[in-house]
């Protein structure tokens, strides 16, 4: 039995979300290059989601020169990317820097956490949503298919995406789709290791958006793991949406903010 009453220390709870993110680009079979510095992730798909820095710890006298040699190895490559900034990042005004250097903040997404005894039981077929677990190739195409509508890439990217996972060589991956009747409305991944299950890859059609099956099929996905394990689990919500997941009992332990070239 667990007790509503466990306390943990904020600063591990948040430790254990910043680091999911390398965690999965590692897993996932990028090109990833760590230095005490920085983690930095090439995909070499054309969109900012799959290329970035993820990690940045820099020295205030260097940081400038850092963030401009590293902008113009994106630049190189003709790859769009991410520079993640949060609670860890250093030097302090870091987010100045960047955005003196041409990047653009593009939104800001909420870190959340969510313990077995905060689940609050099973999720039944609810208005004709159901979840459906990956199982072959066929479906793979669907779910890069899908995801490669909704993020806005073409579907050979999208496939590309698909073949890390097909040969990736660790890591523990299972990938899901939600559909309403016949149609695929929404796919995700779940990233497994031995500190939290990740869900990764959240993203809904179009025509479905603003509806609540992003906050629908998180609570699909809470159902299917704690059917089989009881880790914890890590999520990473738009700030506008962020309530839906608190009221699910998702505890909000950092904030990243996404500057993009």
């Amino acid at each position: 039995m667990y007790s509503q009453q466990i306390i943990r220390p904020r600063w591990e709870d948040r430790l254990i979300v910043e680091e999911s993110i390398s965690r999965y680009w590692t897993a996932v079979g990028v090109e990833v290059h760590y230095s005490t510095e920085k983690t930095q992730v090439f995909s070499g798909i054309k969109h900012p989601y799959f290329n970035g820095i993820i990690r940045s710890v820099m020295p205030l006298r260097v940081a400038v020169k850092r963030v401009r040699d590293l902008i113009s190895q994106f630049d190189d490559r003709k790859l769009p990317f991410r520079w993640l900034v949060n609670k860890s990042s250093l030097p302090g005004n870091l987010k100045k820097i960047l955005t003196e250097q041409g990047m653009r903040h593009h939104g800001t997404f909420t870190g959340l956490i969510h313990y077995p005894e905060s689940f609050i039981g099973d999720v039944e077929n609810h208005q004709g949503y159901r979840l459906v677990v990956v199982t072959n190739s066929d479906m793979m195409l669907i779910w890069s298919q899908h995801l490669a509508d909704a993020i806005g890439i073409s579907v050979s990217e999208g496939k590309s995406f698909a073949k890390f996972f097909a040969e990736s060589k660790f890591g523990d991956f299972q990938h899901f789709m939600v559909f309403h009747g016949e149609e695929c409305v929404a796919v995700a991944t779940l990233y497994y290791n031995e500190t939290a299950s990740t869900i990764h890859n959240l993203t809904v059609k179009e025509g479905f958006r603003g509806k609540g099956v992003a906050a629908l099929t998180v609570r699909f996905l809470l159902s299917h793991i704690y059917k089989y394990s009881a880790k914890k689990v890590v999520h990473f919500s738009p700030k506008q949406t962020v309530n839906d997941f608190i009221e699910m009992g998702f505890d909000p332990v950092t904030e990243i903010e996404i500057f993009e070239k």
